[in-house]
């Protein structure tokens, strides 16, 4: 990716959100790949396929936090032409 991780949150209300996950991640022993880099977290620049990983675990809380009050979403791979969302 083009962009380090503290410059890449899906969550505009916790713009550390990914270097939370990340932190987690490879405490967990995931990418031990990171350990090469040698720069904190914050600094790391997570490959495609960990940041799908991490995007696809966030809006999977998103929809369970959004079934509970009655929200569905659906990914549909095309071109966003308008948003609306409702309080």
């Amino acid at each position: 990716l083009n962009g380090n991780a503290a410059r890449m949150s899906v969550d505009p209300d916790n713009p550390d959100d990914l270097t939370q996950w990340l932190t987690a991640h490879i405490a967990a022993g995931g990418w031990p790949e990171s350990a090469e880099q040698n720069v904190p977290i914050s600094e790391l620049f997570p490959p495609r396929g960990l940041f799908g990983v991490y995007v696809q675990q966030r809006l999977a809380e998103a929809r369970v936090v959004g079934a509970q009050h009655g929200s569905t979403v659906e990914h549909v791979r095309a071109e966003v032409v308008d948003l609306q969302t409702d309080a």
